[in-house]
């Protein structure tokens, strides 16, 4: 331990007295360091980070397949969603959700809000109670039960957080729905790519009209997405056995309208990422290329420079240092190159982070979790230290195997 203090003293002596070389190798690999733990911050939020759910490892997507076509498109119909509710037993619940909107007029300043039009249990499938009144029950389903559920920014922001907001009826798209429920405000939705700022019964959707039957009556409509819960020690390969008997049936049962449809069950956590997990690997891939470059830049920078100390070398070997001892010296002020680098390389991934945040699509799942954590924060100090080794190990060894006599 004592050596080491040594070598760490002797190595910021080095480096403080030659500041031009160490300011640009710190900032060389700050810039790469700096790239890196950006996107990992980015990678760790939307790949690695398990859902904000109970037992997240449970939730799957549920999609409808075409044979005929060989795709998948994610969406359901009402009756065949209702068909898979009640034939399936591996699911414990399943629920089904619709992206929509609505115009919200009767407050002093109205607003078009991003919502979601879910079915009954949706939030005790995702295992998560309101902050005040109740969750959706299955009889706010039926026709004419236009009930909704507040985001918790939406009752702060527009309805000044009133605490007797529970039974107040509201005016969205001039029809009266009936407040029954507000989220916590940790709450997040991640099932679509807007947040809501509420969300509504299926009520409206199980409603005819003169001009047409209401959307749940036609199997031939395919406008949900459908999300499940696994039973514990249920696998998706069980469930996706379990929806082709299912599904194959309702095709014999309906062949107009179900003969090439069958059912795709896949992780939400694979559902919500497939898209952009390609994207993020090329640029976990091009940033690593852009370290890579700054290390070999570098250790050009410390080779050159070791020409320099070749003398320097000579004596301490001549002294009794051994080669290791010698190494060991040189890989200390590698190390400590790659610590100073590695705390500015945080403060520019910092930066980083924040303008990924800022200039990302909307659409984006999970952006707001993109954070600085203790994962990030340990990947950033392993890549410094892999660097130091990386750019450090060649010169060192090098430079420790000058021919003393030569030297001196």
């Amino acid at each position: 331990m004592e050596t080491l203090l040594q070598d760490i003293r002797y190595g910021i002596r080095m480096l403080a007295k030659n500041p031009g070389f160490t300011a640009i190798a710190v900032l060389t690999l700050a810039l790469g360091i700096g790239a890196n733990t950006a996107i990992f911050s980015v990678v760790n939020a939307e790949l690695l980070r398990p859902l904000p759910y109970r037992d997240p490892g449970q939730l799957v997507r549920v999609a409808t397949a075409n044979a005929r076509i060989h795709t998948v498109s994610g969406a359901v119909s009402y009756p065949d969603f209702s068909d898979w509710r009640s034939q399936n037993h591996v699911f414990q619940n399943m629920a089904a959700y619709v992206d929509s909107s609505f115009a919200l007029t009767d407050i002093e300043q109205p607003a078009h809000l991003a919502a979601a039009t879910v079915s009954a249990r949706m939030f005790d499938l995702l295992e998560v109670s309101p902050e005040l009144g109740r969750g959706f029950q299955p009889e706010d389903d039926e026709p004419h039960h236009h009930v909704v559920i507040l985001s918790h920014s939406l009752w702060k922001e527009r309805f000044g957080g009133d605490p007797q907001i529970i039974g107040r009826v509201i005016t969205l798209d001039n029809s009266a729905y009936t407040v029954v429920g507000v989220m916590p405000a940790s709450f997040q939705y991640l099932l679509q790519r807007e947040t809501p700022a509420l969300w509504s019964s299926f009520s409206p959707l199980r409603e005819s009209t003169a001009d047409s039957p209401a959307m749940s009556d036609q199997r031939d409509a395919h406008f949900m997405r459908v999300i499940a819960r696994l039973k514990p020690g249920v696998t998706v390969a069980e469930a996706q056995s379990n929806m082709d008997v299912i599904t194959a049936s309702l095709a014999e049962q309906y062949p107009d309208t179900n003969k090439y449809f069958s059912a795709h069950v896949v992780s939400e956590q694979e559902e919500l990422t497939h898209s952009i997990r390609p994207a993020l690997f090329v640029m976990m891939v091009a940033v690593g290329f852009v370290l890579l470059i700054a290390c070999v830049n570098v250790a050009n920078l410390l080779l050159a420079r070791a020409t320099g100390r070749t003398r320097e070398i000579a004596i301490r070997s001549a002294l009794g240092a051994g080669r290791k001892r010698v190494v060991r010296q040189l890989l200390t002020e590698s190390f400590l190159l790659a610590l100073m680098a590695g705390a500015l390389g945080l403060l520019l991934a910092l930066w980083g982070s924040a303008a990924l945040v800022r200039y990302s699509p909307a659409n984006l799942p999970r952006i707001a979790e993109i954070q600085m954590d203790g994962w990030v924060l340990a990947f950033t100090m392993g890549l410094s230290l892999a660097t130091g080794m990386l750019f450090g190990l060649a010169p060192a060894l090098q430079v420790s195997h000058a021919n003393i006599v030569d030297a001196l």
